[in-house]
C-alpha cells in the first residue's frame, strides 16, 4: 500500500460527502464511485508512466 491508495480512499470519501449534500443517498453512492474512479485512473496512469521510465 502506498500513498496513492490513501489518495483513492480520501477522494472516494470526499466525493461521497459532496455527492450526499447534493443528491442524498443516491448522490453518496455516485460520489463514492466517481471519486474513487477518477483517482484510481490517476494512480494507474502514474504507475504506468513510472514503469515506462525505468
Amino acid at each position: 500500500m502506498d500513498y496513492k491508495d490513501l489518495v483513492v480512499t480520501a477522494s472516494a470519501l470526499l466525493g461521497g460527502v459532496l455527492g450526499s449534500t447534493v443528491g442524498g443517498i443516491l448522490g453518496l453512492g455516485a460520489g463514492i464511485v466517481v471519486g474513487a474512479g477518477v483517482s484510481a485512473v490517476w494512480a494507474y496512469e502514474t504507475d504506468r508512466r513510472n514503469a515506462q521510465e525505468t
